[in-house]
């Protein structure tokens, strides 16, 4: 689903924490039994509905709250700092766009190819000027592959 809605999450967050803590939370108001916790209630297996209603009702309502409350704090952090970087430094990597240097050195700098990102940026800095944007620098000269970049901040 994250790859069809093309969402960035490199991390797996919302496969690991959205998707099990709801199948969870759903699935213990089909499965829960008085058995193992006498002091809980019966799930809908056990003959109690109205358990279920609760957990879907609750896994719902803290789902809008999360989705809001986090949208809420990114747009509000995205006003001071960019939350993401720009496709220039993603395509040419983070180690060298933002911290100028490269995580791996595994040939010389004089054999090394051009990556993708580098040809991207040449063409990039080639067919247009980048206007200065109120808030954000202009690009920077990366001090290895001697390159303009947009830094993104």
């Amino acid at each position: 689903m994250k790859n069809k809605m093309g969402w960035d999450d490199a991390l797996d967050v919302w496969g690991v924490h959205g998707v099990g803590g709801f199948l969870g939370i759903v699935m213990l108001g089909i499965f829960a039994n008085k058995e193992f916790n006498p002091n809980g209630a019966n799930g809908l297996l056990y003959g109690d509905p109205t358990f279920l209603l609760k957990q879907v009702t609750a896994v719902v309502f803290s789902s809008v709250w999360a989705f809001v409350f986090t949208y809420g704090m990114l747009r509000i952090i995205d006003a001071f700092t960019p939350v993401k970087v720009t496709e220039i430094s993603e395509a040419i990597g983070l180690d060298e766009s933002i911290h100028g240097e490269h995580a791996y050195e595994e040939a010389p700098e004089h054999e090394r190819p051009l990556s993708r990102g580098s040809a991207l940026v040449r063409r990039w800095w080639r067919d247009r000027r980048l206007p200065r944007q109120a808030g954000r620098r202009r690009p920077a000269l990366h001090q290895q592959t001697g390159l303009w970049i947009d830094m993104g901040f």
